[in-house]
Parts: structure tokens; C-alpha cells; sequence
């Protein structure tokens, strides 16, 4: 089986890739949400969107003032002074990336086309081989497969959204961990138990799929965690393995 690496980036700009650039980066290993990975980087240029800014800069540890009474082009320039070279911050996710020793190791996020993206082109903007290859998982197109609904969504299931995620680049990472364990645990167990889960879920619509006790008393811990990670922002060590069995 696959080991997965959830990985959530802050940007400088709204969408387009390479207009701006990277400002924080955190990846957190699924099944062990504590190990993990944090760098906040120089800007690589002077390009910004105001709104975009407001939001990735909201938790960055560099900016010990009040964010809000900061305007965009001061918190780069912060960056610019105080934090590291991408280049640098590239390198050291490599090592760490090598340190964890482990197989088949894919990198995943919600979604996975913006984060994956633009790690992959600052790897090749720096002629760096990207550690993790270009074998991406996207979360919500992985639970879309599993209901086979192409229109299914985390919030179907009463869980946070990817548009109501905090943008803070931890949380973030944490929250998608959250997700892909669930998914892992799900599949696992509609196989073995002969596509039934996949069949209620059609049969009895999403309600029917929740109130499956099994299933239902993983969603509710699904939720429950997501929740902890957006109030509090703190990972509470919780024996969570024992409980996606």
C-alpha cells in the first residue's frame, strides 16, 4: 500500500500558477500527523494579490506584529529580510522527505492540481528533482471514486470543505491527513464487506451511507477531529489508529 503525504502550501497570489509565489509550506505524514514539515520562504518576486495575502499570511510564525495592521508589500518584505531562500527550504523538505524512509511515499492534497502543481514547478525552477516524482493523489477526486459520484463532497458527509478549510498551512495539512485516513479505512472495508457500503450509499442516499453504523461512528470521529484542528488549531494526541481498525 501506498504511504501518503499530505502537503498544503500558502501563495501569494489568488490562482494563477507562477504569478506569485510560495510563502509557507507544511507537509504532515497520514497515519502520523505530528511528523512534519515547516518552512516559510523568501518571496521569488515582488508579485502579490491583496486578498490572497490576507489570507495565506494570516498564520505566519515570521510576523510577530499584528498581520492585519500590515499591508501586503510589508509582509513580503518581512519574508524578503528575515526567512529562507526557497532553494534552501526545497532542500531541507528533501532530506526530511529521504529521513522518513518510507516506501512508496505519494503526495497528496485537497486540491492537489494547486499545491502539487506548484511544488513540482519550483522544484523545476531550481533543477532540483522532485523528491515525491509526479505520482499526486487528490483527495476529494479519491472519495468521489470511492462513492463512484462525481459530484460527492466532504461536506455531504457533514465534514469541513476544502473551501472552509483556515489556510493556515499546518491545519491545513492535518485536516487533509484526516480525510485520506478516512477514505483509507472506508475502501478497506466496503471491499470487505463485498461493495455493500458503496451500495447503500446509492441505494439509500448519503443519509443511509452515514447511518451505517460502522461507517457513521467514523464520520462522526472524522468530524470531531476536523473540528478540534479548526477551533483550537492543536493536534490533540489522540490514539486515533486504534479507532480506523
Amino acid at each position: 500500500m501506498n504511504n501518503y503525504l499530505s502537503v498544503d502550501i500558502e501563495y501569494s497570489w489568488d490562482s494563477e500558477e507562477g504569478a506569485g509565489g510560495i510563502i509557507s509550506l507544511w507537509a504532515c505524514v497520514v497515519w502520523d500527523i505530528n511528523s512534519t514539515f515547516y518552512r516559510e520562504l523568501k518571496p521569488i518576486n515582488e508579485n502579490y494579490d491583496d486578498d490572497a495575502m490576507k489570507v495565506a499570511s494570516k498564520w505566519l510564525k515570521t510576523i510577530w506584529d499584528d498581520i492585519t495592521k500590515l499591508s501586503s508589500k510589508e509582509i513580503l518584505d518581512r519574508l524578503q529580510k528575515y526567512w529562507i531562500d526557497a532553494k534552501v527550504a526545497l532542500l531541507a523538505y528533501t532530506k526530511w522527505i529521504e529521513e522518513l524512509n518510507l516506501d512508496l511515499l505519494v503526495e497528496a492534497a485537497y486540491p492537489i492540481k494547486f499545491d502539487g502543481g506548484l511544488m513540482a514547478g519550483y522544484f523545476k525552477k531550481y533543477k532540483l528533482e522532485n523528491p515525491l516524482g509526479y505520482g499526486w493523489m487528490d483527495a476529494k477526486s479519491m472519495l468521489q471514486w470511492f462513492l463512484c459520484d462525481d459530484t460527492a463532497s466532504f461536506r455531504d458527509l457533514g465534514i469541513k470543505g476544502d473551501s472552509d478549510l483556515p489556510h493556515n498551512a499546518l491545519q491545513d495539512a492535518q485536516v487533509q491527513s484526516i480525510y485520506i485516513e478516512f477514505l483509507l479505512w472506508a475502501m478497506k472495508k466496503n471491499i470487505e464487506r463485498n461493495w455493500e457500503l458503496v451500495n447503500k450509499y446509492h441505494n439509500e442516499g448519503k443519509e443511509g451511507f452515514i447511518k451505517d453504523t460502522e461507517v457513521g461512528k467514523q464520520v462522526v470521529w472524522v468530524r470531531e477531529m476536523v473540528w478540534n484542528i479548526h477551533d483550537t488549531g492543536v493536534w490533540e494526541n489522540i490514539d486515533y489508529r486504534s479507532i480506523l481498525n
